[in-house]
């Protein structure tokens, strides 16, 4: 059982111990779909794919809402009005889960969800 968490536990960490590298000089093979400018940093390049997964998270929970409108609408039986109601509760469930992890990031830290922060650019200043 420890080595099975172990294990897991590293699978799942390597990815985020490989982010820690360095980023200065990282180029984007293509551009990010619908962004008005070109994303020049690793950082700017996760912003831009969090708001767009956030955003797919915020249609997909309005689509399963409706089709599970339609599914109490439509249904006859009790059973099937059940689903209906679980189909929205799910959905509605997942969108505050999605909006939740704005909240969070907000909260920890506000440059993280804007595009342009460059640890570079940043400069400490003495104080007598």
């Amino acid at each position: 059982m420890k080595k099975t968490l172990a294990i897991t536990l590293l699978y799942y960490t390597l990815p985020i111990i490989s982010f820690a590298a360095d980023t200065s000089n990282y180029e984007l093979l293509a551009p990010f779909p619908g962004q008005p400018r070109q994303i020049t940093s690793l950082s700017d390049y996760l912003i831009a794919l969090f708001w767009l997964i956030l955003g797919s998270a915020v249609v997909l929970a309005v689509v399963m809402i409706v089709v599970g409108g339609i599914e109490y609408m439509l249904a006859g039986l009790p059973s099937s009005k059940q689903k209906g109601k679980d189909r929205i509760t799910g959905a509605v469930m997942g969108l505050l889960l999605a909006l939740s992890s704005y909240l969070i990031l907000r909260a920890v830290n506000p440059q993280l969800l804007i595009t342009g922060f460059n640890l570079q650019d940043m400069s400490v200043q003495r104080t007598k």
